[in-house]
């Protein structure tokens, strides 16, 4: 027989603590924000989803830049290119090539491609750097340094200082022909370029010397030029190259490549069987290379190259286009029109919404800029905060699938006068309702304090969303356990 102490009797008894436990009030609170992480949004403490953000000042969330039109007026805009003193637009302009020489308000052209121009050369993408000639490299003391920029696969150049419209000078002669450069890179006072498959290296201190060695002759300050295909892993067309680290690196869509040695006859060694979608992709930054592959971006530091893009969730990276400034990597994905931004230094992804596809980026004067395929070059640096701006919390479960209801938001934030900020609640099965919204008339440090109802679900998340300069500091949500729910 049962002993009836221990009898349990229906309705009668219940779980010790249980009704404390769902009448205690807990807190989650949030005092550092991080970047994007688009792969998985639930309890990361990261960003489920943003725009406009940048993340250059963590723990703290900013505003990016409003963007604002610095030049407009081109049709047909192609490519530019960024330099110390001036920027370089690339365009076309009915039937001939044009570039244009920016620098402040003055603008002065010169033509690439007199006639003949179709829309076909709107896709030519062009390859410019810069290269300083000695000219006396036997005597340091009385040389100087003449300053060139060099344009291919034109093969063209001109002076690098510029003062009204001027003409490009053509660098392949009857007398002297060049290799059939497409893209180039400067390295110890040479020139060293790419077509298909074949790597070359200009005399030394001469962009217009190719002579090679022969069976009579070989000497140090000559040309040199290799195939790279004798790997058979690294078949495939070279689609990039640039100088990183002391070495020249150069690129096929699944394959990179270093050019060892300081002086002819250079040798090729193989890296790694990752690759780049572009050379426009390629940009050094703070130090570290970082590029597309068809599958992500990569950071590579003279060993193997290292995945950073994961957090994104993208598959591909063929059509991306690419830029450097101020310790961050710009990822723009033409057909979505959509921006990530890197920062090196904190590990972490933010987004810029120009709204519009950008053909290339540029730095120039310590300020970064962005050309648009309709023909607008924005300024996206500096200047006044976003007007549209927005980013989500992860879905919040605390590590536990309970029913929450949320009792109280707290919010504690920096407004600039005019901005605006309006704070959402999200549930896990996706609908929400506005917290509350406020507009600043004055600079302020305030306080939001929020009583919320009917917030109870397994998960939540917060959207902030505004106009202005607003830094979010602080976030608190208040809860309790609402008892126990079972389902089928």
């Amino acid at each position: 027989m049962a002993n009836k102490q221990n009898e349990f009797k229906y309705l009668s008894s219940f779980i010790p603590g249980v009704a404390k436990l769902y009448k205690k009030s807990f807190k989650s609170v949030k005092t550092s924000w991080s970047g994007l992480n688009l792969l998985n949004t639930t309890d990361t403490g990261e960003l489920s989803d943003a725009k406009n953000i940048f993340v250059s000042a963590l723990p703290q969330l900013v505003p990016a830049y409003k963007p604002s039109a610095f030049k407009s007026g081109y049709a047909h805009p192609i490519q530019l290119f960024g330099f110390k003193d001036f920027m370089l637009l690339i365009y076309r302009d009915d039937t001939a090539i044009k570039a244009d020489y920016i620098i402040g308000t003055s603008t002065y052209t010169g033509t690439i491609k007199a006639s003949g121009a179709t829309s076909a050369d709107d896709t030519v993408e062009r390859s410019i750097v810069q290269f300083n000639v000695y000219t006396d490299p036997d005597d340091i003391l009385d040389g100087t340094f003449v300053k060139k920029i060099l344009v291919f696969p034109d093969k063209l150049s001109m002076n690098y200082t510029q003062t009204a419209n001027f003409s490009f000078s053509a660098l392949d002669t009857v007398g002297n022909p060049l290799p059939a450069i497409e893209k180039a890179t400067v390295h110890m006072s040479r020139l060293f370029g790419i077509d298909h498959d074949r790597v070359y290296a200009s005399g030394f201190n001469d962009y217009t010397m190719w002579n090679l060695d022969t069976a009579d002759e070989t000497n140090t300050a000559n040309a040199w030029a290799s195939t790279t295909q004798s790997n058979i892993k690294a078949g495939g067309d070279l689609l990039g190259i640039t100088t990183y680290d002391s070495h020249v690196i150069i690129f096929k869509h699944d394959y990179m490549q270093q050019i060892n040695n300081n002086k002819n006859p250079f040798r090729v060694a193989d890296i790694t069987s990752i690759g780049t979608v572009d050379h426009r992709t390629i940009y050094e930054v703070s130090s570290v290379l970082l590029f597309c592959a068809s599958d992500g971006v990569y950071a590579y530091t003279g060993a193997y190259p290292t995945k950073i893009s994961d957090k994104l969730n993208i598959l591909s990276y063929e059509n991306a286009v690419c830029g450097a400034y101020n310790g961050e990597y710009y990822v723009h994905f033409r057909a979505t029109k959509t921006t990530y931004i890197y920062n090196i230094l904190k590990g972490a992804w933010g987004t810029l919404d120009i709204g519009k596809e950008i053909l290339s980026f540029a730095e120039y004067n310590s300020h970064f800029y962005a050309l648009t395929s309709d023909g607008y070059i924005y300024l996206v640096s500096t200047g006044t905060a976003s007007d549209d701006w927005n980013f989500t919390t992860s879905l919040m479960l605390n590590g536990e699938i309970d029913t929450r209801r949320i009792h109280k938001l707290s919010i504690y934030a920096d407004m600039e006068s005019g901005s605006t900020v309006q704070c959402w609640l999200y549930k896990q099965d996706g609908t929400y309702f506005k917290a509350f919204e406020y507009e600043a008339t004055a600079n302020i440090s305030k306080v939001f304090n929020v009583m919320l109802r009917m917030s109870t679900a397994y998960g939540h998340k917060v959207k902030f969303s505004g106009s202005g300069n607003v830094k979010v500091h602080y976030m608190e949500l208040k809860y309790s356990y609402d008892g126990e729910s079972y389902d089928g």
